[in-house]
């Protein structure tokens, strides 16, 4: 096998030496480089990894220069992870984002900084992660762990049956099997009852943990199927108590305790009862179940639609694009904001036809636009990572397209930084039949994710979108404005079109300008508009001459 390598750009001699002891003590060869031109030429060798301390390239090196350089050497490792010392005045994002597989701290932590590029390696014996005890508290302490790392909820249930003790545990597993393939038939969701957790709390109580549930209302769901589960199984009514952390307690105790107490409530305000710890929050779950029972119906009901928002051309303000968003016009409250129901939507897997109807009718709206002597412009549309998760999309989605009768050069389909780092492999192959049809493809709300530049490079993509929340504050936070050129110069070394999203002042416009920013999609120009308006956009422009139609 052949012996792992690391190539060293560091500036003092004394962490230097000390990194390079401690590496080969690890069974890792080292080699050291120094000045653009060196450490380029040592980065084309070949190396298992590369750690890189900016200050090596010399006392005049800017921060532009520096983040150049990294972009550079990320191109050059390919796949293998480039570490980070940090660059001053430099947010972390920033490095991330312009390709850094990781930041280490050398002078404060340089055992960790060795385990880590280690680890990345896979030279040495790396420890492997000790599992937590198999018991029931166990079990949700390591859940709890894990959903406060992605900040996901954890629900904790406990049940009271007529028929406590032995007979409610003796019917719990075919009980809680049974409400799993209920929410499977209801929802997207894929749960193994048997990673389920029971614990007999004495009082005629059984607390149930499932961890594949995060969100609070199939929670509530769950509970629902598990307590019909139950009563059908001749135990009677059954009272079900339910807390959720972090909101009603932070560890397995606290939290097993608060959805004991809830049961208790549900027994003291009558049979057949399901209550939350937290009242607030069992009424916002059921406010989400309802709200799901009318979005089932929405799309047949002719209750969505599209809005469009130009993408215009930073030198000339030409539109080069719409970006086709969804809208709900409910019957009784109005236009639902798309925060409240695209969520929902990917929860219950509602989305898939959703996510279908859209890419139809952008389809159909740019063939009309086209048809009537419109300028041709490309439409893109959000692909959900719901719908990537399905074998038929391509096929769903070519077909959408087909029947609309327009080409695939005038769809562009949006996928999420997140979705591409999800999983990378299965992801590259469907954007690729993507590709090979003939769509443009880019990434949304780049930033956010901090997926490396050797990574992008599997993805045939042929544009980025600088995340909203990057640019508001471009002209007036030195950090946001280091991730956007980091961004911008990471999307041009892979000669990819940069777009930024939210532009709503002429100094953001402007400092983009002088990035050479591709394009810029905000308010500045027009905000979301029905379809009517965006055709006048198309045959017009606004008034004032901020847009032409290209």
């Amino acid at each position: 096998m052949e012996r792992p390598s690391v190539l060293l750009a560091l500036p003092a001699a004394a962490i230097r030496t000390d990194l390079t002891a401690a590496l080969e003590a690890r069974g890792v060869a080292v080699r050291s480089a120094a000045g653009r031109a060196g450490l380029s030429a040592e980065a084309r060798r070949g190396a298992s990894a590369i750690v890189f301390d900016p200050a090596c390239l010399g006392p005049e090196t800017s921060n532009r220069e520096a983040l150049e350089q990294l972009c550079e050497l990320v191109r050059l490792a390919a796949e293998r992870p480039v570490f980070v010392t940090g660059v001053a005045g430099v947010p972390p994002e920033a490095l991330l984002a312009a390709g850094a597989a990781d930041l280490v701290d050398l002078a404060g932590s340089l055992p960790l900084a060795v385990h880590r590029i280690v680890s990345r390696i896979g030279a040495g014996a790396a420890p492997g992660r000790a599992l937590g005890s198999e018991d029931f508290m166990g079990r949700l302490a390591e859940r709890l762990v894990r959903a406060r790392e992605r900040e996901a909820q954890t629900p904790v249930f406990v049940l009271r049956a007529q028929v406590a003790g032995a007979g409610l545990l003796d019917e719990l597993p075919a009980a809680i099997a049974e409400a799993v393939q209920h929410l499977e038939r209801t929802t997207e969701l894929t749960i193994s009852a048997s990673r389920t957790g029971t614990l007999a709390l004495g009082d005629g109580a059984v607390a149930v943990f499932l961890p594949d549930l995060t969100r609070v209302q199939d929670a509530a769901r769950f509970a629902g199927a598990l307590r019909g589960a139950v009563a059908r199984r001749a135990l009677g009514p059954v009272q079900v108590g339910i807390a959720c952390a972090p909101t009603d307690g932070a560890d397995a105790e606290s939290l097993v305790s608060a959805a004991h107490g809830a049961s208790r409530r549900a027994l003291r305000e009558g049979q057949g009862e399901l209550v939350f710890h937290t009242e607030a929050m069992g009424r916002w779950a059921f406010e989400r179940l309802t709200l799901e029972g009318s979005l089932r119906n929405a799309l047949q009901n002719g209750e969505l639609v599209l809005y469009y928002q130009p993408r215009v051309d930073i030198e000339t303000r030409q539109i080069r694009g719409m970006e086709a968003l969804l809208r709900w016009i409910h019957p009784q409250f109005g236009l639902v904001s798309p925060a409240q129901f695209i969520p929902l939507a990917e929860e219950t897997g509602l989305i898939v036809p959703i996510g279908e109807w859209i890419v139809g009718e952008a389809a159909r709206q740019n063939r009309r636009w086209r048809d009537s002597g419109l300028p041709h412009i490309r439409v893109s549309v959000n692909l959900s990572p719901v719908q990537f998760r399905r074998s038929d999309l391509f096929e769903r989605v070519k077909r959408a397209v087909e029947e609309a009768g327009l080409e695939p050069e005038g769809l562009e389909l949006e996928v999420t930084e997140s979705l591409l780092m999800n999983d990378p492999t299965q992801t590259a192959a469907t954007l690729r039949q993507f590709k090979d049809f003939g769509f443009h493809l880019s990434i949304d709300d780049f930033g956010t994710g901090y997926s490396s530049l050797s990574y992008l490079k599997r993805f045939p993509i042929d544009a980025l979108k600088i995340d909203r929340s990057f640019v508001t504050d471009v002209t007036s936070n030195p950090d946001d404005a280091a991730i956007a050129t980091a961004i911008i110069l990471m999307g041009h070394s892979l000669k990819l079109s940069v777009v930024a999203e939210g532009i709503e002042t002429e100094s953001q416009l402007a400092f983009l300008r002088v990035l050479q920013c591709n394009e810029a999609q905000g308010y500045l120009f027009s905000p979301p508009v029905p379809a009517a308006a965006a055709t006048t956009l198309l045959a017009s422009g606004v008034s004032g001459g901020a847009l032409r139609a290209a």
